[in-house]
């Protein structure tokens, strides 16, 4: 029999946070219980893939649930400020402790200047971008995603580039192009026990 662990989605936007709970085997099953819960009209394929209503009429179809949370989660940026999208796995050590912190969100700043970090590599191939970006927390290092999304809600959002910032001392910036269960594999979602 296969335990289920416990993750906590943290939400933040312009005007508000939240947080979700979920109960998985896997962080991939706690990101695809998520999408089917949160993004408008979400289903299951039987190919694993998830469809998600565009706001067009129409539907985005997502080979992975880590996609889906980057296109309708990490990007969603209604007006000014800024968005933040985070999960972290909770052990039995946080349920059973009588009190103890189980989430702390990362900071703005923080993510500002990972951003500002990369954008010179990918200048390199897209010289006048001013492109958005967001954060995943590898266990070895940020990792930065550029992406381009039209105005309109009805075309999909494109990755532009990769980019992983090395925790060690005098690393360099280098470009990632790893698959989204890699990401998974390497995402650092522990969170320090009470």
């Amino acid at each position: 029999m296969n335990s289920l662990n416990h993750y906590i989605f943290f939400l933040r936007t312009g005007g508000h946070c939240a947080t979700w709970l979920a109960r998985a085997s896997s962080l991939r099953d706690a990101m695809l219980h998520y999408a089917l819960e949160q993004c408008a009209g979400a289903e299951l394929r039987e190919d694993g893939c998830l469809l998600v209503d565009d706001g067009c009429e129409g539907q985005f179809i997502y080979e992975h649930p880590l996609a889906c949370i980057e296109a309708e989660e990490k990007t969603w940026e209604r007006g000014r400020g800024w968005n933040g999208w985070e999960v972290r796995q909770l052990q039995p050590q946080h349920w059973e402790a009588a009190f103890a912190e189980v989430f702390c969100s990362e900071d703005p700043s923080d993510v500002e200047d990972y951003i500002e970090r990369c954008r010179p590599l990918l200048h390199q191939h897209y010289p006048r971008s001013r492109a958005r970006a967001f954060v995943w927390y590898l266990k070895d290092g940020p990792l930065v995603t550029f992406y381009r999304q039209e105005r309109q809600r009805c075309v999909p959002m494109k990755v532009l580039g990769r980019y992983h910032l090395p925790w060690e001392q005098g690393a360099q910036v280098c470009e990632w192009t790893g698959s989204y269960d890699d990401i998974l594999a390497q995402m650092a979602t522990e969170y320090p026990l009470p």
